[in-house]
């Protein structure tokens, strides 16, 4: 996928699936965008066994092969929006626009009830554990 010389350069949608999901859970989101002649990458990313942060740094790293001067825009859903705002803590060049489904911006009441018990701690893992809603430095 290569600009034009003359033209505008490319500009790309990436999607980014929430917690316990995978890109299959986007696709048929990337199939209407592709349907409306966008240029689509459905990210995945192992939500379950990675922090917040270490889920940022992972997709900020698949994001680096793109094309150069590529204007970026992002449709994510839940805690995939909240990996995309801990990589936006670094700028983030060309960066467009960005649609958040059901973001939980503030944190999440329900992982803050379960966080203490083994099965969700073991589903959900790390990021599941920092999506409670008590005390987060995510949702300042």
């Amino acid at each position: 996928m290569t600009a034009s010389p003359s033209g505008p350069a490319a500009e790309i949608v990436v999607l980014l699936h929430g917690i316990a999901n995978v890109t299959l859970s986007m696709k048929y989101l990337e199939k209407r965008l592709h349907g409306e002649g966008f240029s689509v990458i459905n990210l995945g990313y192992p939500s379950t066994n990675l922090s917040i942060n270490g889920a940022a740094h992972l997709v900020r790293n698949q994001l680096t092969d793109l094309e150069p001067g590529a204007r970026i825009h992002f449709v994510a859903h839940s805690l995939g929006n909240i990996v995309l705002r801990q990589m936006f803590s670094e700028p983030l060049p060309n960066l467009g626009r960005m649609v958040m489904i059901a973001p939980p911006n503030r944190g999440s009441l329900t992982a803050q009830q379960l966080k203490d018990l083994k099965i969700f701690r073991w589903i959900y893992g790390p990021a599941g554990q920092q999506l409670a809603a008590d005390n987060n430095p995510f949702f300042e």
